[in-house]
């Protein structure tokens, strides 16, 4: 099993091509991600600056989707609560969470519990089958298709745009 740490400090051309370092350096069929994620800490202004709870929801759903279609078979997310209750802290590593440090959700733990529900359903009585289809978009747009556990599928699109600028 290769692993890889993946934050938002790395971008993305960077990120898919440590996917295929780790590959080479032991079973390429078994790479996993590490401490994966994004900071709401506002203040942080150099390193892992942070990004509002909205843009680490939509780019924390798209990296595990990203992940996904590049062959990781899991991805550790960085972290379940936040350690600090100010979204305008200066200390990034407080502010990681799916969740905020009182138990509420935040965007990103909804975002997941969503995307995971669309794809998921629970029923056996069904027979794996391929389906054909076709998608033209521009190069930015990303596409898996899914076969649920009741035989429907899913097919995903997103967008690999930027989200947020931090300059």
């Amino acid at each position: 099993m290769n692993a890889i740490r993946f934050n938002q400090s790395i971008g993305r051309t960077f990120h898919i091509s440590r996917i295929a370092e780790a590959a080479q350096i032991g079973d390429p069929n078994h790479v996993i991600t590490t401490e994966s994620g994004y900071s709401t800490a506002l203040g942080v202004t150099s390193g892992a600056v942070g990004v509002t709870e909205n843009v680490q929801a939509a780019l924390t759903t798209r990296m595990l989707l990203e992940q996904y279609r590049h062959g990781i078979d899991r991805t550790y997310i960085y972290e379940m609560y936040d350690l600090a209750t100010n979204p305008s802290a200066t200390i990034s590593r407080d502010n990681w969470g799916l969740f905020r440090s009182d138990g509420t959700p935040k965007p990103v733990a909804v975002g997941i519990h969503n995307l995971t529900s669309l794809l998921s359903k629970n029923e056996s009585s069904y027979v794996e089958s391929s389906l054909d289809y076709d998608v033209s978009a521009r190069a930015t747009v990303h596409h898996m298709l899914f076969q649920r556990g009741d035989g429907d599928y899913a097919l995903v699109l997103w967008n690999e745009v930027n989200s947020w600028n931090v300059t």
